[in-house]
Order: structure tokens, then C-alpha cells, then sequence
């Protein structure tokens, strides 16, 4: 937390404060995690677990509304990007809303209807991001894609919670969909802006973005299609996992390994980028 803190307060990035209070969560989550480990806990046995699950979902609903409409505004002429205001307040407060229903345990009616707003309100977020033109730019549509991912995560927890499916349905689509998306894109993104780079990612993370689409799909449809396959189905959706992150790797290790191209350095006017 100190290695992304001191940074932020240094640049005096005032709008990334938010992101700290998150974070400090997190530690707390973690050390519940450890405690439990050494025989210390009040809660029940995933407790940590779930809750930093939920604090990274969180981030990316933060982030997600911050980044994701500016870059596609950034990269489409006249992007018919809508920001709405209710909408995204809604969005964010109820996510918040659903991680405290779930820490005092509410009644799984409760619980549904809050999943079910949730996925509501993220889908009509996205919707309003969206410009048709997304699809020709590879940048664009692993965000916008990921966070579709993050919307059918949460229309599962809310079937979850009615009985309907198993919980870890939902779980892998927002790690292994959602999260994993979303991350892999923005460190593609970033990593080229920030380093002075044009906007357009190598052949071999471009074909990263699909295979995590695959592995996601392969790690949640084997256990509902394919049960007799589901071993091999299992293993062969964390190899795809693994070998989108090492093309990933192969590509902007280099990058990320240099100076910026243009010298610049590389704490910029907050007020420059979201």
C-alpha cells in the first residue's frame, strides 16, 4: 500500500485518494486471512477471501468508470459515449451496498433482489459507454468485454443466491472473466501510453485478449456442459490462463523494461489523464 500511496501523494493526484481507503480494506481482509491461519478468528471461514474477491470487483467498478468511457472518447472521434450521472451513482452504490448485505449476512431474499439491481444498473452503465466502433479497436473491446463479463458475474450471484446455481460459477466468471479481462487490457493500454508508445497492442496480446475469453468460458462451462470432461476441461482453461499472460509478458517485458521513448518522465499532471 506505501509503494502505491507515497506516488500518489507525491503527485498530489487527489482523485486516487479514494483508491487508498480501498486498499487499507484490503490489507485488513488479508491480515484476516493470516490470522486465521495462526487459530485468530470471529468470522466465518472465508470471510478474508470473499471480501478481498469483492474489494477487487470494487476497484475495477471504480476504475472501470473512470477509464473505460475516457479511453473510448480518446479513441473514436465524436464516441457516442454517455455519462450518466444516476446511473453510474447507482451503479457504484450499489455494489458497495451488496458487499455489506453479504459481511451482515441478510437474508438470501434480500440478497438476490440487491445481486439482481446491481447487475441491472452495471448493464445500463455499460450500455451508455458503448459505441459500436469499440469492436475495431482491441483496447476497447477487452474493457468493455471484461466488464460485460463483470455484469453476468453478478446476474449469477444472483441466481446463486436464490439457489439456483453454485456460487463458484459466479466467482470464476468475475476472476477468471471479469478480473482477468479487465486487468490484462489496462496493463496493455497503460503500458503503451505511459511509455510514450502508439495506442495499438502487438499480434500476440491481441490473441491474449481471446484466449482469456476462452479460458473463462472453458472454466465455467465444463462443470455445467461437459462433467464427465471436467478434469481436462479444468486444466486446459489455467493452461490457456497462463499462456495469455506469457505472451503478455513476452511483448512488454522489453517496454516495460525501458525508458519512456519520447524521455519524459513519468509522473505527469494528474489533471492530463483520469
Amino acid at each position: 500500500m506505501a509503494g502505491i500511496g507515497i506516488p500518489i501523494v507525491r503527485c498530489k493526484n487527489t482523485r486516487n485518494y479514494g483508491y487508498l481507503v480501498v486498499l487499507g480494506v484490503m490489507s485488513l481482509a488479508n491480515a484476516e486471512v493470516h490470522l486465521r491461519h495462526f487459530g485468530f478468528t470471529v468470522t466465518d471461514a472465508d470471510f478474508g477471501t470473499t471480501m478481498m474477491l469483492n474489494l477487487i470487483i470494487l476497484m475495477i467498478v471504480l476504475m472501470g468508470g473512470r477509464v473505460i468511457p475516457f479511453f473510448t472518447q480518446s479513441a473514436l472521434s465524436e464516441a457516442a459515449t454517455q455519462i450518466r450521472k444516476p446511473i453510474e451513482f447507482g451503479a457504484v452504490g450499489l455494489s458497495i451496498a451488496l458487499i455489506f448485505g453479504e459481511v451482515l449476512n441478510l437474508p438470501p431474499e434480500l440478497l438476490v433482489i440487491l445481486a439482481g439491481l446491481v447487475m441491472i444498473f452495471h448493464a445500463l452503465r455499460l450500455i451508455g459507454w458503448h459505441d459500436s466502433r469499440i469492436w475495431e479497436t482491441p483496447l476497447l473491446w477487452v474493457l468493455h468485454l471484461g466488464y460485460d463479463l463483470l455484469v453476468v458475474g453478478y446476474g449469477l450471484t444472483a441466481q446463486a443466491k436464490f439457489g439456483g446455481i453454485l456460487p463458484f460459477l459466479a466467482t470464476h466468471v468475475f476472476t477468471t472473466g471479469g478480473i482477468g479481462m479487465v486487468t490484462l487490457g489496462m496493463m496493455a493500454r497503460v503500458s503503451l501510453g505511459h511509455s510514450g508508445r502508439p495506442l495499438q497492442p502487438p499480434l500476440l496480446t491481441i490473441l491474449a485478449f481471446v484466449l482469456l475469453n476462452v479460458s473463462s468460458l472453458l472454466r465455467v462451462a465444463a462443470p455445467v456442459f461437459f462433467p464427465s470432461a471436467y478434469g481436462t476441461l479444468i486444466l486446459l482453461s489455467g493452461s490457456v490462463w497462463i499462456l495469455a499472460f506469457a505472451f503478455f509478458l513476452w511483448n512488454y517485458f522489453p517496454i516495460l523494461a525501458a525508458p519512456r521513448i519520447d524521455w519524459r518522465p513519468g509522473c505527469q499532471n494528474p489533471k492530463s489523464r483520469p
